[in-house]
């Protein structure tokens, strides 16, 4: 098995934000099945959905240890290309 390291350099961005974006959508679903309504009641449509935000919050938390300032700019990129409107 690679290590940690190695899995992030080697591995596209794109398989990651992919996988992990389909399990937080996934469990959303599960969870706004079980509400029987949505979480957001009123206001503008968002830009980005409740899975979007999760994902994008969690791979930046785990591969950038929380900091928004290497994050963002680092993951940027990655994310605008993953998630298109």
């Amino acid at each position: 098995m690679n290590g940690f390291t190695k899995y992030i350099t080697e591995r596209p961005w794109e398989d990651t934000v992919t996988r992990w974006f389909v399990l937080v959508d996934d469990a959303i679903q599960r969870i706004l099945a079980k509400r029987r309504r949505p979480f957001r009641a009123s206001g503008p449509a968002p830009v980005f959905s409740d899975s979007e935000v999760i994902t994008v919050s969690l791979i930046i938390e785990t591969f950038f240890r929380a900091t928004r300032n290497w994050g963002t700019p680092l993951f940027g990129n990655t994310w605008r290309t993953c998630f298109r409107n």
